[in-house]
């Protein structure tokens, strides 16, 4: 560390650095200073440390040299600028920082435990605030978050017979979704508010099917931020027949919290052996849950 003060401090002075002049009563203030910092932390043993950005000052001070220093022992921190007259940092303190710090940032969330005050200089300006604690638990997300476009239009004059052949292009052309919701327009009319997800890459393309294949004169459209679960499919024999159901998961390692057979494949088998479709469903449902649960069993995951 003192290697790395005084070889900025010969590039800054333009001598080699055995030829830099070093007053030994400061090297060994700075040696007591650094080895109280770096005792105390191995005694405290805190698993993570967090520092605020080294606070630069903007307004020009007297000793321009220790500024120049500091300014250069900085490199590899995160900096912030500041124009407070009482902003303080030494390079030993920069030094000491750039050593002991695993992040940069603000105060992360804690249950606070100690608190520490210290090394200011003679007048108590630029002393050290330390505070240590339990950080707090965050709970997990749970599925994934991502962007998704949201189209909308109110449609009061179009002949009901087109909305299926409507949808069916829209979902056949990159929509994620789309339906039908009944509501009441200005006067009392009936209408219907066409509402379609997509993704942003798709976004033309519904717009010119709707204007294309729907009698509305405008829409509305906007960006939304969506959570959805992740999503694996399997193919579950079932004493019915095959069929494909759709499990969802809040998490890496989780079991599923959504089981949804293909409505198609349990109608099909419905209509082929006379079992009733709910029977069919429940039977996949039932099926897929034990199938997955003995996969993890196996694999032991929890």
């Amino acid at each position: 560390m003192l290697q790395e003060i005084f070889t900025a401090r010969s590039r800054l002075e333009g001598v080699p650095l055995e030829e830099l002049a070093v007053c030994q009563m400061e090297t060994n203030k700075m040696l007591i200073l650094a080895g109280g910092v770096f005792t105390a932390l191995e005694q405290m043993a805190f698993p993570r440390i967090v520092a605020a950005p080294v606070p630069l000052n903007l307004i020009p001070r007297e000793n321009a040299g220790e500024e120049a220093l500091v300014l250069e022992l900085a490199r590899g921190a995160a900096i912030s600028g500041t124009v407070k007259p009482d902003a303080f940092v030494t390079p030993l303190g920069v030094s000491i920082l750039k050593r002991i710090s695993s992040e940069y940032g603000a105060v992360p969330g804690m249950r606070l435990g100690q608190t520490g005050y210290g090394a200011a200089d003679d007048s108590g300006k630029g002393g050290v605030r330390v505070l240590g604690g339990d950080a707090l638990i965050e709970t997990p997300s749970i599925g994934n978050t991502e962007k998704i476009q949201v189209i909308e239009t109110g449609i009061d004059d179009m002949n009901p017979e087109f909305f299926p052949y409507l949808i069916e292009q829209l979902l056949a052309n990159g929509a994620q979704d789309a339906f039908l919701i009944p509501v009441y327009m200005k006067k009392g009319r009936p209408a219907n508010l066409l509402k379609v997800l997509c993704q942003k890459a798709s976004l033309e393309k519904i717009l010119g099917i709707i204007f294309k294949e729907s009698t509305t004169l405008g829409l509305r459209h906007h960006e939304e931020t969506r959570r959805i679960l992740h999503r694996n499919f399997y193919k579950i024999p079932t004493p019915y027949g095959e069929v494909t159901v759709k499990a969802g998961y809040a998490g890496p390692g989780a079991g599923p919290v959504q089981l949804a057979p293909e409505f198609e494949d349990c109608k099909k088998i419905a209509s082929r052996t006379g079992t009733p479709v709910k029977k069919v469903y429940e039977a996949a449902q039932c099926c897929a849950l034990d199938r997955i649960n003995d996969f993890r069993d196996r694999n032991g995951e929890q």
